[in-house]
């Protein structure tokens, strides 16, 4: 009774007193479980089982079995482990070369068979293939596997390992800077891509645009799908598990080179007939990484430490960084643009275990990009963007202690930052922007938003118990328990901006091209703060009621609490100055339960049959309570028509009375509501499996995973409903050439507009709100996988997924929550998807290593849009109220683009070279020297605006290039 009182008590104390954001069990570690018998079936209770493996900081862990035979390590570090079986009057047994990834469960079943004599008998080769426990999915992709696969060590190459997850980018062949790694931020994961994806490093929160160092990864484990409560977010939740050394000295040191003399031109007549000459190429490519980890003391200390540099030029398809003798943009004379970047990263890690059952790690990364030419685009010169320097570092202290064979604690607190530093190029800081709307060109310095700083930082401190239950509950459990606190701060600057912090803007009015139109200002300068905290509690059962079943069981608690403290905001040269009081944002509690059931059929662990169920609350975001902070930027909209003509704003020609005849729109805090009602958008989530184990070391899985995504949001105009947009305009549509009365005309258009009574900024309260349409995804998988044995290893997977997708079916929304009756036109994606991906590595005689990365997907569907001017070219009446109207014109998904496919190819050598070995590599990298177009953030690589633009190619994969390689490792 003292006992059992006593496990409660320790239960009770770590549990308040911990701290991490997901349980060490469960995120950095596997474990191996079983249940061992004599041979007639008997559980036999008291055996000794001893794991021994290079990757345990101890020589060895040690567990007993329990009445029931069961055994388990539950923080076993990824590797390769030998368990020994000993009991007195039984035959010792080793089993050996059992295969241990984060989160995998091997579950080893053992028989023990009675001996007089002094005996053990090992098996080895006999890994488990499948989890017959775990009914996540996902995959873990090892430091090997990207070593033997051709890649550009950055999250869009690791996806091609992983199923189901798709990154909205073209192949990153070479690339850095802060711009690409945005590429990563929103991957689709069966179908839908509404959601950041969640990154953690070494259990610490990291923003999906960062750019980690993949070299000092030991793993990488990727959730899908039928994650357990202690993973919030739907879609892509990933695991970067650092290395920690070991108790012999290692180090590796690689460096990587890429140059335009070795890459092909992928430019065809098409592509030059655009005025395209180069492509998403590379001018070079340096990539040099160097880590050192070993002993501090043997069995007792490591270290880890680790450096990466990558730096580059590259090119983008028509980007300028001049205009040419004709002084226009857009010519076949423009000065082709260079693109400089640089990536660099270090990190340290120190692994300390102060006696057997705890231990303490301390970890620190820091990572830093630069782009000199951030916002680049075919229709963005270089004088239009922007420099963006992003540092950002993790750091954590973390502890982990065994208290007995059925409790287990984790404790870590970690902090977090990125830094977002953008600025105008010093070339055009004193010349306005300006956007011409009919060829989606814009000049002069950059009009960003965010011209300055943004912040966010976090403080974490979160925590978790695993409990095993003796006794007979209906079977076995392991009962997991955690919480997780998130302080987060977002704070930003401004500053007011030389060139004006406007916007000039043209169109084409009455067939007059560069007709001034509006003039946009943002109300510079700003500096703000704002909150967001986030307090999670969880509890789950995998509970075991059969040797043959496994039933994951989970509840997890959310509490969202958003507010922005008192503010003081500057005059600036447009908007208003004030002092602000603290306005609370919002609270949202909300619960998501999560089952999961597996069940092996065969009774061997080879054939498992798995079902899942589960809802996932969508988290806000670093930013989302700035919405709502008077000392944000705001950004207001005016007609303009320069009465001077001096092709620049003058003081005095625009009202700026946000109640005025000129005024259009305003965007910002003072003219954002706050919805009391609002909700937090949720995922349910139903997958149903069968995994198969085949011989060869084979494994095989298929897969139906439904998703509905119910109460999405949108922002929309509270104080303009749609019943007000009663101005009808019928006009023509001029086609995709933009122009009317030539052969591609469309039909007639109904344009809404609203009643002119409700001009002005006191008809302007934008309110976010919840959508009543549901999307929907249905996905069908299959996955055939081999592990590593003997000389190769691959894995391939092909996807076919139906959408039924709201809004986001074009880049300017709309149709999600309807703001005017604009928005019922064609606002549905139920285009059908299709994603077929292999990776895979032979070792060739001579030790010559081959390795293939090859992805294809269906092409891009789009749709065609025009923006209807205020004026009529027909000479019909005026829009009566809005500066102008985009309207999609055609259903989504008649337009689409041709298949998408990239092979990358490895060649590899290594030879003995004194202690340690040289290896050196040949990477070719878009082998068939493709060139179809590759979109972006839902942005589709062509723009299908109608207008002298439209069918342009905004970017291209990258041409056939070969990457040298040299390491040393030792």
């Amino acid at each position: 009774m003292l006992s059992q009182r006593m496990r409660c008590l320790s239960f009770l104390v770590a549990f308040l007193g911990l701290a991490t954001s997901v349980s060490a069990q469960n995120v950095s570690s596997g474990r191996i479980t079983g249940t061992i018998t004599d041979e007639t079936g008997l559980a036999l209770p008291g055996v000794t089982v001893t794991a021994t493996s290079p990757a345990l900081l101890l020589p060895q862990i040690l567990a007993v079995s329990g009445d029931r035979g069961e055994y388990q390590f539950v923080d076993v570090p990824p590797g390769t482990y030998g368990v020994t079986y000993e009991l007195p009057g039984f035959a010792s047994l080793v089993r050996e070369g059992i295969r241990i990834t984060a989160r995998f469960e091997a579950r080893v079943n053992v028989t023990l068979g009675l001996s007089t004599l002094t005996e053990t008998i090992t098996v080895s080769g006999e890994s488990p293939l499948v989890d017959i426990a775990n009914t996540r999915g996902g995959a873990s992709v090892s430091k090997d596997l990207l070593a033997s696969t051709p890649n550009n060590l950055n999250y869009q190459d690791l996806y091609l390992h992983v199923s189901g997850v798709q990154v909205q980018g073209p192949p990153l062949t070479g690339q850095s800077g802060s711009g690409p790694m945005g590429a990563q931020a929103r991957p689709k994961t069966y179908g839908h891509s509404g959601v950041r994806s969640f990154y953690t490093i070494e259990g610490i929160g990291a923003e999906p645009n960062e750019a980690p160092d993949l070299a000092s990864v030991d793993e990488v484990n990727v959730q899908t799908f039928g994650t357990t409560a202690e993973i919030g977010q739907p879609g892509v939740s990933s695991q970067l598990i650092v290395k920690s050394g070991g108790n012999q000295f290692t180090g590796r040191y690689t460096e990587r080179f890429m140059h335009s003399r070795l890459q092909s031109s992928n430019i065809d007549a098409a592509l030059e007939a655009q005025g395209i000459r180069e492509g998403n190429s590379i001018r070079y490519n340096n990539q040099f990484t160097a880590d050192l980890g070993g002993p501090i003391v043997e069995d007792r200390a490591w270290f880890y430490v680790a450096f990466h540099d990558l730096r580059n030029e590259r090119n983008h398809p028509a980007y300028s960084s001049g205009r040419g003798p004709d002084g226009v943009y857009g010519t076949a004379d423009d000065i082709p643009g260079v693109l400089p970047g640089t990536t660099n990263n270090q990190t340290a890690k120190v692994t300390y275990q102060a006696n057997t059952n705890h231990k303490l790690i301390g970890f620190w990364t820091r990572a830093s990009a630069v782009d000199d030419g951030a916002g680049a685009s075919r229709f963005t010169p270089e004088e239009s963007t922007w420099r963006q320097l992003q540092p950002g570092y993790q750091g954590k202290a973390e502890w982990q202690g065994v208290f007995s064979n059925d409790l287990y604690a984790h404790a870590m607190y970690a902090e977090t930052q990125i830094r977002g530093d953008r600025a105008v190029q010093p070339s055009s800081r004193l010349i306005p922007n300006r956007f011409d709307r009919e060829s989606g060109f814009q000049t002069g310095g950059s009009f960003h938003p965010n011209i300055g700083y943004r912040a966010p930082r976090r403080r974490i401190a979160n925590g978790s118990v695993n409990y095993f239950p003796r006794g007979s509950y209906a079977g076995s459990h392991e009962i997991v328990a955690g919480y997780a606190l998130m302080w987060g701060v977002f704070d930003t600057a401004f500053p007011a901006q030389p060139n004006g912090n406007y916007r000039l803007v043209y169109d084409n009015v009455g067939g007059l091209s560069g007709r001034p139109v509006e003039f946009h200002a943002h109300d510079f300068p700003v500096a703000g703060a704002s909150n967001q905290n986030l307090f999670v509690g969880y509890v789950s059962d995998s509970w075991r009621p059969s040797d043959r079943m496994t039933v994951n069981l989970g509840l997890r608690f959310e509490r969202n609490d958003t507010y922005v403290g008192a503010q003081v905001k500057e005059q600036g040269q447009f908007g208003t100055a004030g002092s602000f009081p603290r306005v609370d944002v919002g609270t949202w509690n909300a619960f998501a339960p999560r089952l999961g059931v597996a069940y092996d059929l065969s009774g061997n662990g080879k054939t498992v049959l798995k079902a899942t169920y589960g809802i996932y609350n969508h988290d806000w975001g670093y930013s989302f309570a700035h919405t709502y902070n008077q000392n944000n930027v705001s950004t207001i909209s005016y007609l303009w028509n320069d009465p001077d003509g001096n092709d620049d704003y003058t003081p005095g020609e625009v009202d700026l009375d946000p109640n005025g005849a000129d005024f259009l729109n305003a965007t910002g805090a003072s003219n954002n509501v706050i919805n009391p009602d609002l909700e937090l958008t949720r995922t349910h989530e139903v997958s149903v499996s069968l995994e198969q184990e085949l011989a060869g070391a084979f494994s095989v899985r298929a897969l139906y995973l439904y998703k509905r995504v119910a109460g999405d949001i949108a922002t929309v105009n509270i104080l303009r409903p749609p019943e007000v947009y009663n101005q009808v305009l019928t006009r023509r549509d001029p086609g995709p050439d933009g122009l009317l009365d030539t052969g591609d005309d469309g039909g007639l258009v109904n344009v809404y507009d609203y009643d002119p009574a409700f001009r002005g900024s006191d008809f302007v309260g934008n309110q976010i709100t919840n959508s009543d349409l549901d999307h929907t995804f249905q996905n069908v998988e299959f996955m055939l996988n081999r592990r590593q044995t003997g000389r190769w290893h691959a894995t391939t997977s092909f996807l076919l997924t139906k959408n039924h997708r709201f809004g986001a079916a074009s880049p300017f929304g709309g149709g999600l929550v309807r703001q005017s009756p604009n928005d019922d036109y064609f606002p549905l994606d139920e285009t059908w998807d299709y994603a077929y991906r292999l990776a895979a590595a032979y070792q060739l005689p001579a030790d010559v290593n081959f390795g293939i990365l090859y992805q294809a997907y269906r092409g891009q569907g789009g749709q065609r849009t025009y923006r209807f001017g205020r004026v009529d070219p027909d000479g019909g009446p005026s829009l009566p109220s809005s500066g102008s109207v985009n309207l999609r014109v055609e259903p989504f998904g008649e337009r689409r683009e041709n298949l998408r496919h990239i092979m990358n190819f490895r060649f590899g050598k290594a030879f003995e070279a004194g202690p340690g070995r040289l290896g050196v590599e040949l990477d070719i990298l878009n082998a068939f020297n493709e060139n179809m177009s590759w979109g972006i953030f839902g942005f589709n690589g062509v723009t299908y605006a109608s207008g002298p633009s439209f069918g342009f190619v905004t970017n291209i994969v990258a041409p056939r290039a070969v990457r040298l390689g040299m390491t040393y490792e030792f």
